[in-house]
């Protein structure tokens, strides 16, 4: 490759940075003008029924090549709205006590997204090792906000996708600015030279697409649900349509706002929400809860387009732990039940892959990943006793009573 077109190479990357960096601190904006109805649910959430037409992702100047594309996706999702079969989620969101889903041609945007000032860092952990092993993320002494993690990875690919069963809970306990979540994570790699071999874990886990359940105290103890990407390993964090980087279709699940019909304690009934992210061959990637199809991330948001294929599929509980000096938080994972000692802890279900073909598969669980074991532990069950996909417990109520955590 001669000197001209390294050149030429180096300054498209720098403006597709550019552009990232210029939506990215920007929150969720529209016009006024746009909103077709209000909604202000008991808890004080307010949610904007905004034209669908003028949703943040149509601003996003790294997708400016694809506007006319996303129009025409856009104007298919609205005739299927115009569809006498389309019902309604199956989701309950507080705001759903008022109206079921916004009119026709709309999206509904929630008006203040308290979780975005929280969510920082990648989900995946860091570094990554390819064994049946713990990671510890972090010193002893480690003085800013850190993740503790109690997931379980699959890297089995590649994948283009993969579904899982989330534990809807009202968390018991949630410490100060922090929050707890549950998710499904898929990681892609920028190698690409690296090929995908069962249980080993890629050099580098660059892109990034999650979407779960997070609970933060500042409003009440129901969890919401969340989607976000990372092009960059976690650096820039992209939550929900902050961002302009995601399309939405739905006009009946507002992100980021409050799920009601959580489980409180261990032996209430636990709902369940289906949550998968997939693609096509050619395709962006799809995010679905309980077969909703809540919309999608263009292929072009990610830097050469280079996120065709998943090789790492994570899934568990996570917490943000801002407490100094190693010290342990007491906000709760999951349900604040530890596995294997406790019984009923919060269990993660039903996960199965899906090949670059689209066929879904039964995938095993290889690598786990508790950096604190003595607060929230994780333990994973492949498929058994006909049930369908691989199972994760997890979880853990924190404390003072952790072990410190290793240097």
């Amino acid at each position: 490759m001669n000197l001209s077109w390294c050149s030429l190479l180096l300054l498209v990357v720098f403006a597709a940075e550019l552009a990232l960096a210029a939506v990215v601190d920007d929150a969720v904006q529209f016009d006024p003008k746009d909103i077709k109805m209000t909604i202000k649910s008991r808890n004080g959430e307010i949610i904007d029924c905004v034209d669908i037409y003028k949703q943040p992702s149509l601003n996003n100047p790294l997708l400016k090549d694809l506007k006319h594309q996303i129009m025409r996706d856009i104007a298919s999702a609205v005739a299927g709205q115009q569809d006498g079969n389309t019902r309604a989620t199956t989701v309950e969101q507080e705001w759903h006590k008022g109206t079921r889903q916004c009119p026709m041609g709309s999206i509904p945007i929630l008006r203040t997204n308290p979780s975005v000032n929280y969510l920082t860092g990648s989900l995946f952990p860091s570094p990554l090792r390819a064994a049946n092993i713990s990671t510890w993320s972090g010193a002893a002494n480690a003085a800013g906000p850190r993740y503790e993690f109690a997931v379980a990875i699959a890297a089995n690919g590649p994948y283009s996708g993969a579904y899982v069963q989330l534990p809807v809970w009202k968390p018991a306990r949630v410490h100060g600015s922090e929050y707890t979540a549950t998710y499904l994570l898929l990681a892609g790699t920028k190698d690409t030279e690296f090929d995908p071999t069962p249980g080993v874990l890629p050099p580098d886990v660059t892109n990034q697409i999650a979407a779960g359940l997070f609970a933060y105290p500042e409003k009440d103890t129901n969890p919401r649900l969340n989607i976000f990407y990372t092009a960059d390993g976690g650096k820039t964090l992209c939550y929900n349509l902050n961002c302009g980087g995601f399309v939405q279709t739905s006009r009946a699940i507002a992100l980021g706002a409050s799920i009601v019909n959580g489980a409180s304690g261990v032996d209430d009934p636990v709902p369940y929400l289906l949550v998968s992210i997939e693609k096509s061959a050619a395709g962006p990637w799809h995010v679905l809860v309980n077969d909703t199809d809540l919309g999608y991330y263009p292929r072009a948001i990610f830097p050469w387009w280079m996120f065709p294929e998943s090789v790492a599929n994570l899934m568990g509980g996570t917490v943000l732990n801002t407490w100094p000096g190693g010290k342990h938080t007491d906000t709760v994972v999951g349900n604040g039940r530890r596995p294997p000692r406790d019984s009923k802890p919060a269990i993660v279900k039903g996960y199965v892959a899906v090949d670059l073909d689209g066929h879904p598969f039964p995938d095993t669980l290889e690598v786990i990943v508790h950096t604190a074991p003595n607060c929230y532990d994780v333990k994973f069950f492949d498929q058994s006793n006909g049930s369908v996909g691989a199972s994760v417990a997890f979880g853990g109520s924190g404390g003072p009573d952790c072990a410190p955590r290793p240097a």
